[in-house]
């Protein structure tokens, strides 16, 4: 009998009750093992599904950059080459242009200096001829007067005066010996008698020179004597100066030409005409007349 106050007694499982209890937990925590790793490697083979998606995205969108970039790359090279090809073209066409220009210009200048140098030989021809006809003209004049002086008479001391006039008919006699001289010269030795004749002749002549040329001097000095500073008369530069100087270049250039032999011996004769012409010379260059005697003196041995 139990009482109020007693405990109730503990009913006791059997043994075979708890073995099967335990089989049973145990089942059902391997297939909730197995199911765990089911849906894991499901999980996995999606995670690396994923993960080669991603790769093939990556490798598909690297390859296009990088095509993309070599197109780019590729594009700017030929951009660059197409630009230095026309800065080099450019470069080309411009020195060609240079080069051009500058040959037009040599042509031109070439063909200036050539138009410049005939047109200077056309003018100094033409001047030439002028001066060969003016020369002529003038030789023809001389040639003349020398005639026509010739006619005038004789020349000699008597006969002097102190003008333009008597100076010309001597410095005809004079080129006419003079002429015979030369003419005596080239025939030889049968003309020995006749070549000291002609030299004998132009000695005469070439002492009324000296004679002429002292006395002009003496009329040309000054009027006063007193420290030599009168007026000169003008006598040397009316007979001697005027014409250019022509009549003292004719006669140095007379005397310069003469070759007298010595079986003459006529040096001393000329010496001393040489040396009157030389006084006169000396006043006409004192009075401003040198370059005209130069000028004569170069027309005169022409």
């Amino acid at each position: 009998d139990g009482g109020d106050g007693a405990a109730p007694e503990e009913v006791a499982s059997p043994p075979c009750s708890g073995a099967a209890a335990a089989t049973t937990a145990a089942g059902a925590g391997e297939s909730r093992g197995a199911a765990c790793d089911g849906a894991t490697e499901e999980a996995r083979r999606e995670v690396e599904e994923r993960l080669e998606r991603l790769l093939e995205e990556a490798r598909v969108k690297a390859a296009e950059e990088r095509a993309e970039a070599v197109e780019r790359a590729r594009s700017e090279a030929l951009e660059a080459a197409q630009r230095q090809v026309a800065a080099e073209m450019a470069r080309l066409v411009e020195e060609a242009r240079q080069e051009a220009v500058q040959q037009v210009q040599r042509e031109a200048d070439e063909k200036a200096a050539a138009e410049r140098s005939e047109a200077i030989d056309r003018a100094r021809r033409e001047a030439l001829e002028d001066v060969v006809r003016e020369a002529a003209r003038k030789a023809a004049v001389v040639a003349q007067t020398r005639r026509d002086t010739l006619r005038q008479g004789p020349c000699n001391h008597d006969t002097m005066e102190l003008t333009p006039e008597f100076l010309e008919r001597l410095l005809a006699h004079m080129e006419e010996a003079l002429e015979r001289i030369e003419a005596s010269s080239k025939s030889g030795s049968s003309s020995t008698v006749g070549l000291v004749r002609a030299e004998l002749e132009f000695l005469s002549r070439a002492e009324l020179a000296r004679d002429f040329c002292h006395a002009a001097l003496r009329k040309e000095a000054p009027s006063s004597s007193i420290g030599g500073s009168g007026s000169r008369s003008g006598l040397l530069q009316a007979v001697f100066g005027c014409d250019d100087c022509r009549r003292i270049s004719q006669l140095r250039a007379i005397l310069e030409a003469a070759a007298i032999s010595k079986a003459s011996g006529g040096e001393r004769r000329l010496a001393a005409c040489a040396s009157a012409c030389e006084s006169v010379e000396r006043v006409l260059q004192d009075a401003g007349l040198g370059e005209a005697m130069r000028e004569a003196l170069a027309l005169e041995s022409e």
